[in-house]
């Protein structure tokens, strides 16, 4: 895995502020150092201008991107919400070339040419568009890339991540320790 992959990665785990052992977080927050707050529901989403793009994806959940056309270079985030709107996932779009490998091993779609995706989904795609599939955790309980595609979990305890080959990496400031796997 490359530098650029790890950096896209970490970009979308620090979304999360983990808050119990139980859900991955209780928030979604984006822009290092910033932490701007991202809507956790599709209510909010909608309340804050954001448009739903399409049917719910029984591996991602319903999309909404900040623009009504979709993702764009300015605004490349999309959130996925399950049927009962709760927060179920979070992707970003990527403007320009990847290294081959990436594409490959399944860590980016190409949606077009140089326009690349890729996705994290915090619940099992059980709970995707099944209204009757609840989960009472604000985020849910899992990390999965690319779920139905590649469909890698990431460990979402230390023990879990060592016990799985990452290495310990430095502590960020309100974000706390990252863990690295290549």
């Amino acid at each position: 895995m490359g530098l650029r992959v790890l950096s896209v990665l970490a970009a979308l785990l620090a979304l999360l502020a983990v808050t119990s052992a139980l859900s991955i977080g209780d928030r979604l927050l984006r822009e290092y150092t910033v932490y701007e707050e991202m809507p956790i529901t599709q209510d909010q989403a909608l309340g804050q201008g954001w448009y739903v793009q399409g049917e719910c994806d029984k591996n991602r959940g319903i999309a909404l991107t900040f623009t009504e056309n979709g993702v764009t270079k300015d605004f490349p985030v999309t959130l996925y919400f399950d049927a009962n709107g709760q927060a179920a996932g979070v992707g970003v779009t990527i403007f320009g070339t990847l290294e081959d490998s990436l594409i490959d091993a399944g860590y980016f779609g190409e949606q077009s040419d140089s326009v690349y995706s890729i996705t994290v989904t915090f619940r099992n795609s059980s709970y995707m568009c099944d209204q009757d599939a609840t989960q009472n955790l604000t985020l849910g309980d899992s990390l999965i890339i690319n779920a139905g595609k590649l469909g890698k979990s990431v460990p979402v305890t230390q023990k879990d991540a060592v016990k799985a080959g990452y290495t310990r990496g430095s502590c960020f400031y309100g974000m706390g320790t990252h863990y690295f796997y290549d």
